[in-house]
């Protein structure tokens, strides 16, 4: 979590900043896509203690969301959906600026996305906690992700 959060500290510096376009609109995509990276982090290392196998491949990213949120949904975590598909759409924006066009992200593209980012990010934090919390407790009762029963040990 800290990591997600001084990358969001990052982006709301730069978004501030009175830099020119020419130096601004780099560093925001770079820590835009930063920003989900920290997102996937966070997941894989979940999911990893979980032992939930981690994707890998041409839709390795996808799958690790379509984890996330299964897990979500198995630990009966309220998740707002608009929360979802932000991070859904920062996935999006980190394939298209690592991937195909980042050489054409400008202003205005780019301010949809640091808005996004910022009005979702204690919602993205808390779900986050949510989970991390869910599954601690889950475990220290004996308790598998989604069932009722102990797990036989």
């Amino acid at each position: 979590m800290e990591n997600l959060n001084r990358v969001y500290e990052s982006i709301s510096y730069i978004s501030k900043s009175d830099a020119e376009s020419l130096l601004k609109v780099p560093a925001l995509t770079y820590e835009c896509f930063g920003y989900y990276n920290a997102i996937e982090h966070l997941i894989l290392r979940l999911t990893k203690y979980l032992k939930i196998p981690t994707p890998s491949g041409a839709f390795s990213h996808k799958e690790t969301l379509i984890n996330f949120n299964d897990l979500v949904r198995i630990l009966n975590i309220s998740a707002d959906q608009s929360t979802l598909n932000t991070v859904l759409e920062l996935m999006a924006f980190r394939h298209v600026a690592t991937k195909i066009y980042g050489f054409l992200i400008d202003d205005d593209k780019l301010e949809v996305v640091v808005d996004r980012i910022k009005n979702e990010h204690e919602n993205i934090s808390e779900l986050v906690r949510q989970v991390l919390e869910a599954v601690v407790n889950k475990h220290d009762r004996g308790f598998g992700v989604g069932q009722q029963q102990p797990v036989e040990k």
